[in-house]
């Protein structure tokens, strides 16, 4: 009524003065209220109840807009209705407010309490304009940074690096005003997107960048890492005091054969004699004795030979597990002086796998082993000096040695031997004291 005909007619308030006015037309709803049924209380005349009702009527006409001419009863049940009704528009008005502190229950832009009570008939198909209207932007200025980024490598692809490459002090300050202009015209004619939206896109980007680059920056820290105590792993175990490291981390081919030692077959090395070795101590004679290691067999050491000097005649026999396919492993015979703590190495020589193969007798099949073979009909053939080899000591010294293969009766003719190593050692046990 006259709330409505001032809200059409009137010029727009502010949301406060909305709020004050719905305010006062509850207090004055109240007053009224209160006024009637004081004088339906107290039983007061004809004169005193028409006197109230155009008391009433004036206050509800200068509050609400509508007066009333009814007796005290009817004026009575108007003035609740008329409260109920104020009380409602007042609860409406409350909402509206309340909608627009949130800013999510009226209009974009909206700053009076009709513009955010008015029904919103084009919501739908506003959003969907907006919408497009974001897209469209997005791609305009993507349009533009591409077209900054070629400017910035303008002057290194030909034919314009010929004319920049000694003028870039002065080209790349132009492109970069050139691009400055080109960004700041293209944000300011956009509706949707501003130079913070731009910024903290930008930092975004460069987060998820610097993440990932960490990220993978660890990743392939970790495996260089895993590759280095895999290349030196030998070295780390023996400096923690585990000797043959290999044996606990194994290679391709152990864990391939599922840590079996069907692929090991025994030979025996013969050492004759070494001659022209170096002097380890000027005032003291060299106490010999030779060392030789190879894969995950335990160092053999020959008993030390006292006083020997520069030659001795060792004439000792030792076996090795030997794998004839392995290209990593390699046999080392180091002569070495016994020292009051420890020793020192005079000089060795290292041969791989296939040096020893080819370096081995074939088999005689006699199924005799070390000291056993130099008994019986063999009588000292076994130390002829034909049948050894002369191999070059580093840095100086000869050695003479020889390569056998072991062959044992039964040993290692099952797949499951390795499993069953108190059988293995019966079986060589046999064949040494069955030696002819």
């Amino acid at each position: 009524m006259r709330t409505h005909e001032a809200c059409g007619k009137e010029p727009r308030r502010s949301v406060a003065a909305w709020a004050a006015a719905a305010m006062a037309s509850r207090a004055a709803a109240g007053l009224l209220v209160a006024a009637l049924a004081a004088a339906a209380a107290e039983g007061l005349g004809a004169k005193v109840g028409a006197n109230s009702t155009r008391n009433a009527s004036e206050a509800a006409a200068e509050t609400a807009g509508n007066a009333s001419s009814a007796p005290p009863a009817g004026a009575l049940a108007a003035a609740l209705a008329e409260n109920d009704r104020l009380r409602a528009e007042v609860a409406r008005l409350e909402a509206a407010l309340h909608g627009l502190g949130e800013g999510g229950a009226g209009p974009a832009g909206s700053t009076t309490v009709a513009d955010a009570a008015e029904p919103n008939l084009t919501g739908g198909a506003g959003g969907a304009d907006d919408g497009e209207k974001s897209t469209h932007e997005m791609l305009v200025l993507a349009a533009a940074l591409l077209c900054m980024a070629l400017l910035c490598a303008l002057p290194k692809v030909a034919p314009f690096n010929r004319c920049c490459e000694t003028r870039l002090h002065r080209v790349c300050p132009a492109i970069a005003l050139v691009n400055l202009i080109i960004f700041v015209g293209t944000v300011s004619q956009l509706d949707t997107i501003s130079v913070n939206d731009v910024f903290f896109a930008a930092v975004t980007v460069a987060e998820v960048c610097i993440m990932k680059t960490q990220q993978c920056l660890v990743g392939a820290a970790s495996i260089f890492i895993m590759l280095v105590l895999w290349k030196f792993k030998n070295r780390i175990l023996a400096a923690l005091g585990i000797e043959h490291a290999g044996s606990i981390v194994g290679d391709f081919r152990d864990w391939a054969t599922c840590w079996s030692m069907w692929r090991f077959r025994p030979i025996e090395i013969y050492i004759w004699k070494v001659e022209g070795l170096p002097a380890a101590n000027v005032h003291r004679r060299n106490d010999l004795f030779v060392e030789t290691s190879l894969g995950y067999n335990v160092c053999m050491r020959t008993r030390v030979h006292k006083g020997a000097g520069h030659s001795c005649v060792i004439k000792e026999s030792m076996q090795l597990n030997f794998d004839e396919f392995d290209a990593e492993s390699r046999l080392k015979i180091a002569v070495k002086n016994q020292e009051i703590l420890g020793s020192s190495e005079l000089a060795s020589v290292q041969l791989g796998a296939a040096q020893v193969h080819r370096l081995e007798e074939p088999s005689t099949g006699s199924g005799a082993v070390g000291w056993g073979a130099t008994t019986g009909r063999t009588g000292d053939t076994l130390w002829a000096q034909s049948r050894f080899i002369q191999l070059d000591l580093v840095p100086s010294g000869r050695i003479f040695v020889r390569f056998t293969p072991v062959d044992l009766d039964g040993d290692g003719a099952s797949c499951f031997g390795s499993c069953c190593p108190r059988r293995q050692r019966e079986r060589r046990d046999t064949a040494l004291l069955t030696a002819p």
